[in-house]
């Protein structure tokens, strides 16, 4: 019996290997997360996947905040023992529920460490953080260099409690589980830590704060999902001033197996509204206008609008569409378009059906 115990313990530290040192640590464990703060005040819950190895970690899935009133939680997704194909996306699932799509550099960028996929989008790191803290398993999907469709399983029991223990010791108790709130951010940077997650002018909104012209557009036919419910809820909105009369706004209508769709509206600052519409592509129909935009990132920066819809969970057919504000709608700069789902192109090696002229 004792005999069973020592290897236990000893399974148990491998399987939590390369997460520092125990003695500088106050470690507690909490069902399948472990908890952890060091001597500093920084803290961060940690679940692993072993279904792979009994004794050794396969994934690992990180949530971490610093010490001091203004930080920030992070996310991190770490790959220990397979090869990910970089600069793709990946998708994000909680409880067999839709799943978010989390892009290169805009959604998530790799760290220093090797493997390591820090989420860098506050709206998709604010929504995973209500989708974990509802859930019971989370699925991280990506693709390996073999281009196989790779999957990670965390457990989710227990991450409400470790987060709850790390406010405990922060003494932030109550504190929202936020990634980045942009109107916190830009006045608390106490501790050196801007907002990384947003550019410009743009904001993450809450259902409650979507001016009314807005709304009434957007429920108008019906096809769009409650903002506040699921499989919607958390998700949130992101807004941008395109000019001193104008604001955009992209609201997500509802949740397929492979995608969210976003409407996109533009807000006059005398409280009217229109929704703004775009080109679309398939071998079936050829070109067609649509209300509809498939997994946006927008970038306020340059302001353009990108889009990336997947056929199929596998993500070799589909299109990506990109477009720049033109000072009344978007125009579109690059159209790229596979609609053969036989496991023979990745979203780079799609055609481009419209080509991005030179600007002058």
């Amino acid at each position: 019996m004792k005999s069973l115990k020592i290897l236990s313990l000893a399974a148990t530290l491998i399987l939590f290997s390369g997460l520092g040192e125990v003695n500088s640590q106050t470690i507690r464990q909490f069902k399948d997360w472990r908890a952890m703060c060091d001597a500093s005040g920084n803290c961060k819950g940690v679940a692993v996947d072993t279904r792979r190895n009994n004794t050794q970690a396969t994934y690992r899935l990180e949530i971490a905040r610093k010490t001091g009133r203004s930080a920030f939680w992070t996310i991190s997704f770490v790959i220990i023992r397979d090869e990910p194909r970089t600069y793709e996306p990946f998708h994000v699932s909680v409880d067999f529920e839709p799943p978010l799509q989390i892009e290169p550099d805009k959604g998530y960028q790799i760290s220093a460490r090797s493997n390591t996929y820090d989420i860098i989008s506050t709206l998709k790191g604010n929504s995973l953080m209500a989708l974990f803290a509802n859930g019971n398993r989370a699925f991280f999907n990506f693709l390996n260099t073999r281009g196989q469709e790779t999957a990670a399983r965390f457990s989710l029991k227990g991450f409400k409690a470790s987060l709850l223990w790390i406010d405990e010791q922060q003494n932030r108790l109550q504190s929202p589980r936020l990634t980045g709130d942009v109107d916190v951010a830009s006045r608390e940077t106490g501790t050196g830590q801007t907002n990384p997650f947003t550019s410009g002018n743009s904001m993450i909104l809450s259902p409650d704060r979507i001016p009314p012209a807005i709304a009434k557009l957007h429920f108008a036919d019906g096809e769009c999902n409650a903002a506040d419910r699921p499989p919607l809820e958390g998700f949130g909105f992101e807004t941008a001033q395109m000019d001193k009369d104008s604001t955009l706004y992209l609201i997500p209508c509802f949740a397929g197996a492979y995608n969210i769709v976003y409407r996109a509206y533009l807000k006059s600052n005398n409280d009217t509204a229109r929704q703004l519409l775009f080109a679309r592509y398939s071998d079936e129909t050829g070109w067609t206008g649509t209300k509809d935009l498939m997994n946006i990132s927008y970038d306020a920066k340059t302001a353009t609008l990108a889009a990336f819809s997947k056929a199929r969970g596998l993500g070799d057919c589909g299109s990506t569409s990109r477009y720049k504000w033109s000072g009344d709608t978007f125009k579109m700069m690059q159209y790229r378009y596979w609609g053969k789902c036989d496991g023979t192109r990745l979203p780079d090696d799609w055609p481009t059906i419209y080509p991005a002229t030179k600007q002058k």
